[in-house]
């Protein structure tokens, strides 16, 4: 049975590195490295310089189309010490490839499921994402007129608690989690919590494959901006539960600023919906960062519960 995450065109190592030569003359000579995949996109280094994105699926074009029209533009709004992956190479679709790509710098980096980082050693990175966030967050949607609002239903309890509760069912079963209960009370908090319309600009798919750390353990940059909307800051603050340890939670709210019950306790039920979907996929593709970092999320969620 295929999985939502499987792709439905591939490019290989020399394809790309055709294509690229082709549409990039400037780029020559190009050497060409992969560096790995996600559920939308297959990632190349040129030149150990930029980063090539190439969708793995039909669904994931819209995502690098908004991308390359807001990114410059957000650029210029956010100012913040963080590199965020602003395109500089537009690729069109051709006969060697269906869909449009995109070149960005290299941001020198790694995610925290490509190198393990202890809890205690998440205090500078957890203060950098407040900053961030905080910056992002604050950008005036006025100034994005025309961008998409949620229109996936990231927020919406009710239509994706019986799948979480059926994965949630299954951990338990397999001794993943020691119980589904405290799980299982996030989830109620949700449904019995109303979402009102939000208006705020979010990255929306915040979690630690899409930011990036540097050796110092600081944080370098934000990627994968394709889910970027109008919409709801618990999309994004899910990160201050799944990825913040519990007890340095007041320090990332004193720095990003307050929220009320209802953020919180949607910002939970999507950290747990997203670390359950990221558990399955890293089992799926065999990746033990990533199966590490859902569980260390899934622990967050619950550590002071």
């Amino acid at each position: 049975m295929s999985a939502i995450w499987d792709s439905d065109v591939e490019v290989t190592i020399d394809e790309a590195q055709q294509i690229i030569r082709e549409q990039f003359p400037i780029l020559e000579p190009v050497s060409i490295k992969e560096s790995g995949e996600g559920w939308d996109n297959k990632v190349f280094v040129v030149n150990e310089s930029v980063i090539f994105r190439f969708p793995r699926r039909k669904i994931a074009v819209p995502l690098i189309e908004r991308e390359n029209r807001w990114l410059p533009q957000l650029k210029q709004h956010l100012h913040s010490n963080i590199q965020i992956s602003t395109p500089i190479y537009i690729g069109q679709p051709s006969s060697k490839f269906p869909y449009p790509f995109t070149g960005y710098p290299l941001i020198k980096g790694v995610s925290t499921n490509e190198r393990e980082i202890s809890v205690k050693d998440r205090g500078a990175i957890v203060e950098d994402i407040a900053l961030f966030l905080k910056a992002l967050h604050q950008i005036p949607s006025s100034h994005f007129h025309g961008i998409i609002g949620d229109e996936i239903g990231r927020l919406d309890v009710h239509a994706k608690k019986l799948e979480v509760i059926q994965r949630l069912e299954w951990m338990e079963a397999n001794e993943v989690i020691d119980s589904r209960k405290p799980f299982l009370a996030i989830i109620q908090l949700a449904i019995n919590t109303s979402v009102t319309a939000r208006n705020t600009l979010v990255h929306g798919d915040f979690y630690f494959r899409n930011f990036l750390i540097c050796n110092n353990l600081r944080l370098a940059g934000v990627i994968d901006f394709g889910d970027m909307h109008l919409g709801h800051r618990a999309v994004d603050l899910a990160v201050a539960y799944t990825f913040v340890p519990s007890y340095m939670r007041e320090s990332f709210f004193s720095i990003y600023g307050e929220i009320d019950k209802e953020t919180e306790s949607l910002a939970m039920f999507r950290g747990l919906h997203v670390m359950c979907y990221l558990l399955f996929y890293g089992m799926d593709k065999q990746d033990e960062g990533i199966i590490r970092e859902a569980k260390v999320g899934l622990a967050n969620l619950i550590s002071n519960h």
